[in-house]
């Protein structure tokens, strides 16, 4: 382990912000434990498309797609969370494993994927109809979205 002055220990010396006395990492938790800041949703449908959405054009992201998902109301659990809002974006997902299949930091915060069960339904009616849109996409459309949908294991 490397150690830093005055006998600090730093398991797996990364990058390193120095508060006053205070180590404060700046990288990806070890362990994962950390709670998610949002979450997202994995689905297969067909042979070959993702679930996905467009993103809202009230947030300058018009013309750009995403995975359903989004960050968790305060006392949420993550997997209430990401079936809340899938549900909000027009899907209606299955999730059976309840581990998620991704932990990662992004833009450092710390977001989770889950694997959700093929072929989900697309709903009629959803809270953010006005605004966005499910769509099918690619492969390569989810892997080039940005958001840490790069390094997903597809």
């Amino acid at each position: 382990m490397p150690i830093l002055t005055e006998g600090v220990q730093v398991p797996n010396l990364k990058r390193f912000l120095y508060l006053g006395e205070q180590v404060v990492e700046d990288a990806p938790p070890e362990s994962g434990s950390e709670s998610p800041f949002a979450v997202f949703a994995l689905a297969r449908v067909g042979s070959g498309g993702y679930a996905a959405t467009t993103r809202p054009a009230d947030r300058g992201q018009a013309g750009k797609i995403g995975l359903p998902g989004g960050k968790l109301d305060p006392g949420e659990d993550p997997l209430e969370a990401v079936l809340r809002e899938c549900e909000e974006e027009g899907w209606s997902v299955r999730i059976s494993n309840r581990e998620p299949i991704q932990k990662l930091m992004v833009d450092g915060k710390m977001v989770w994927w889950y694997q959700a069960d093929p072929n989900p339904r697309v709903l009629t009616q959803y809270k953010e109809k006005h605004r966005i849109v499910p769509v099918v996409v690619s492969k390569d459309a989810v892997l080039t979205s940005g958001y840490g949908n790069e390094r997903l294991p597809l």
